[in-house]
């Protein structure tokens, strides 16, 4: 069982992503005007990949997947595995950003993290994102100052934006005990 889950199965990758939109674009409407208590919130976790199809339900690694992905994601959220971003990102439908990597069970390597930002936007992505993307390739270098005030800046003009809180926090850590010359 999957609890208070729900999946689903789209042959096509990106209408499994825009049904995800759509959802999430029908609880924003449901939820306006309605006090804290009374909202609801979703969040969605989308894998690509083969799967045991049974009469109604569906197995395997791609479903396992899926869910790692969701834990990942907050409320409103929609979080995609990078062999689906392979597949949707050369469309212009869809902006997507790193987010982060998560130790699945029973892989060997993390699981890339891709984070949805919008989709059948008119005009490209809203300016944090590329100043996002300088401090995560900072990040990534080692270039943790750098990294530091991109993240800083990015939450100036979005304060609730988790990753940069969760990279800020981790570069908080790698400064107190800095990793050895070749750490990933």
């Amino acid at each position: 069982t999957i609890g208070d889950a729900t999946m689903s199965l789209y042959q096509d990758p990106g209408d499994g992503v825009r049904a995800s939109v759509e959802i999430q674009k029908r609880l924003m409407t449901h939820n306006t005007g309605k006090g804290e208590k009374d909202r609801l919130s979703v969040r969605v976790g989308i894998h690509y990949g083969d799967g045991i199809v049974d009469d109604k339900d569906v197995f395997g690694d791609v479903v396992n997947t899926a869910s790692r992905i969701e834990s990942k994601a907050d409320g409103g959220e929609i979080m995609i595995s990078e062999e689906l971003y392979r597949e949707v990102k050369s469309t212009d439908e869809f902006i997507f950003r790193y987010h982060d990597a998560v130790q699945a069970k029973g892989k060997k390597e993390p699981v890339q993290i891709f984070e949805l930002l919008g989709a059948n936007l008119q005009v490209g992505p809203p300016s944090w994102v590329g100043i996002f993307e300088e401090g995560f390739s900072a990040y990534a270098s080692g270039a943790w100052k750098g990294a530091s005030a991109a993240f800083k800046q990015v939450l100036a003009e979005r304060p609730e934006d988790g990753p940069s809180r969760l990279y800020l926090e981790r570069l908080k850590a790698l400064s107190a005990a800095p990793p050895p010359p070749n750490w990933d």
